[in-house]
């Protein structure tokens, strides 16, 4: 009997298979590939490309961390993504003064919310602190002089459109292809620890492991009325890109909005033995010969 590999063992052959240099002749990862990526990432995708300029190389998801390049293959398949106010490499030109209240910068490049504003009446929600434009423009050159191939993206505040002040909530998908694994609901705060999130399973009933092994447990709460629509549209995500990824939407209004893949979570080291083996299992049932 073939023994199924877990999640964390997939997750680190995409690590080296995607990203990391060829070690020698007899790596299956050759130097050929490792040079295309270098030029897939100053390549800035469009939704009305053709698809096999999207589907590069055998790797072309690893092209979709690129936020304005998942933005456009989001419309491309029919999702909404949040409205676009600015996108440039040069953080002097950003028009502050034509902003709205409330918008979100973050960088096409990173993870883990490095380099992110999400302001809201001159607070950062992210930090808690005022911020200024001035300081802003500031942090914003110097992140994109450490970052050659990176472009900031300046985009509408995506929240429940209320008087509070508070982070969106997050949905997230696990998608194996175009099966769905788990969905859970993100409710992010600013004070570490404070994050809480549940996972459900397709059908909205929640798992009795928390999947996540790190930050508190929120709340079931009863199957929302975009449930189907988040089915969907995770499913028409899903199967266009073909092997795992996590899928990530922002709520407002009971409507969701789409946010970013992430093709890493964690780099699958933030996940309890029994999502190490559900997911391993369900990638290899659903896309084995997909990395």
């Amino acid at each position: 009997m073939t023994e199924v590999p877990t999640y964390p063992e997939r997750i680190s052959k995409r690590l080296r298979l995607w990203w990391q240099k060829p070690r020698d002749y007899r790596d299956p990862r050759t130097y050929r590939d490792f040079l295309h990526q270098l030029w897939e990432l100053h390549t800035m995708r469009s939704r009305h490309d053709p698809e096999e300029r999207w589907r590069c190389c055998r790797y072309w998801q690893r092209s979709l961390i690129n936020k304005w390049n998942s933005r456009e293959f989001a419309v491309r398949h029919g999702c909404r993504v949040p409205k676009l106010y600015w996108v440039g490499r040069s953080p002097r030109k950003l028009p502050f003064e034509n902003l709205p209240d409330r918008y979100v910068i973050r960088p096409t490049f990173g993870r883990s919310r490095r380099g992110v504003y999400v302001i809201c009446e001159g607070i950062d929600l992210l930090s808690g602190q005022a911020v200024r434009s001035k300081e802003m423009r500031r942090n914003l050159v110097g992140m994109v002089r450490r970052s050659v191939t990176g472009r900031i993206l300046v985009e509408e505040f995506v929240g429940e459109p209320d008087s509070r002040p508070r982070l969106p909530v997050e949905v997230k998908m696990h998608m194996f292809g175009g099966h769905v694994g788990a969905i859970s609901i993100t409710y992010r705060s600013c004070v570490p620890g404070q994050t809480k999130r549940r996972f459900y399973q397709p059908d909205w009933v929640p798992f009795s492991d928390p999947i996540h092994a790190e930050g508190a447990l929120a709340d079931p709460i009863p199957a929302p009325p975009f449930l189907e629509e988040l089915r969907e549209a995770g499913t028409r995500l899903g199967r266009a890109y073909g092997t795992y990824a996590r899928i990530d939407f922002l709520l407002t209004d009971g409507e969701i909005v789409f946010n970013e893949f992430s093709s890493t979570p964690c780099g699958g080291r933030c996940f309890t033995e029994f999502a190490n083996e559900y997911f391993g299992r369900l990638w290899h049932e659903n896309c084995p010969d997909e990395v």
